[in-house]
């Protein structure tokens, strides 16, 4: 799962939103720069390993989620 979690927050990271505008005033090679730069910067951080304590956190929460019976689609 956090395999999973990992290769999704990569695939955000790569897919410009298109309902923002943030960069609207910003030149195409200067946004290009900071791209390049920000996925530099945070693909060490995704490729590090989730914390012990996190996942145990991640399982607990699963496991109260499949005994409520949370099939009802929220």
């Amino acid at each position: 799962m956090t395999d999973q979690m990992n290769q999704e927050a990569k695939r955000r990271a790569l897919v410009p939103d298109k309902g923002t505008e943030a960069g609207a005033g910003v030149e195409p090679k200067v946004r290009a720069h900071l791209g390049v730069q920000l996925r530099r910067l945070y693909d060490g951080i995704l490729s590090e390993p989730v914390p012990d304590r996190f996942s145990r956190l991640l399982d607990e929460l699963d496991k109260k989620e499949s005994v409520s019976g949370s099939g009802d689609g929220s």
